[in-house]
């Protein structure tokens, strides 16, 4: 029998017709005609050409308020980067509608620079950027002046708040092939996923109309992925839960 310790490996082939749609929140002309944004029932298409892990069903109202950080290991069969986009989603259970709550994506090559508790009860965003600066101050200096994009999260117990720093420039990024760690920070959501839905997490590898992967010279863009998870690969979604 296979060890209780043994890492779960899942199978996924990218679809290159994933897609969020077209009145989605990166088509700027919605926002100067004022429109909506409406990826429809992601249901209807879309999960089942995604990888798609879905929670039980609720028993009570959840509350979310913040934002979601993924952290997934992912083994990179074909390639040494890709193109990830993790989304939160709500599934009806009695309709079986999918709603989009909130979206992230990242290159794999753009890789967390450092990352450390904030060590505050505080939400990360607020009360907490001294801290956030002073330590970026100090990177900055090794890095001769490069800009660091700061990115918070927050999860469900206060006082467990987390700073991820990463530059996205061309000049850090780290292409590798194989095993390997990727954070996604979701886009802050308000929501309440209610008694009977259940909540789903919905991972892609491309985003059709909205997103094309920029890959740095030599490096080869990997369709096919082992999602991995266990004590060893210690895949999870953090969500942000009020009380």
């Amino acid at each position: 029998p296979p060890s209780p310790t043994a890492p779960t490996s899942q199978d996924y082939t990218v679809n290159p017709e994933s897609t969020t749609g077209k009145f989605t929140r990166w088509q700027l002309v919605h926002h100067v005609l004022r429109l909506s944004v409406d990826q429809g029932n992601r249901a209807a298409g879309q999960d089942q050409r995604n990888f798609v892990l879905t929670g039980t069903e609720l028993t009570s109202d959840v509350r979310v308020a913040g934002s979601v950080w993924v952290s997934v290991w992912v083994d990179l069969v074909d390639g040494d980067d890709a193109s990830i986009f993790a989304y939160l989603e709500d599934v009806d259970t009695t309709t079986g509608k999918v709603s989009m709550v909130t979206e992230g994506q990242v290159m794999a090559s753009h890789r967390v620079a450092f990352s450390r508790p904030l060590g505050s009860s505080n939400p990360a965003a607020l009360a907490t950027l001294e801290d956030i600066h002073a330590e970026t101050a100090t990177r900055k200096s090794v890095k001769r002046g490069r800009r660091f994009e700061v990115q918070t999260e927050t999860v469900a117990t206060p006082g467990e708040s987390s700073v991820f720093v990463r530059s996205f420039e061309s000049v850090d990024r780290q292409p590798r092939s194989g095993v390997q760690r990727v954070d996604i920070l979701l886009e802050p959501s308000a929501y309440t996923f209610h008694k009977g839905h259940a909540i789903r997490l919905a991972i892609a590898g491309a985003d059709k109309g909205n997103f094309q992967a920029v890959l740095q010279e030599g490096s080869t863009l990997s369709t096919e992925w082992k999602i991995l998870s266990g004590p060893s690969f210690p895949s999870a979604v953090h969500i942000p839960v009020l009380p």
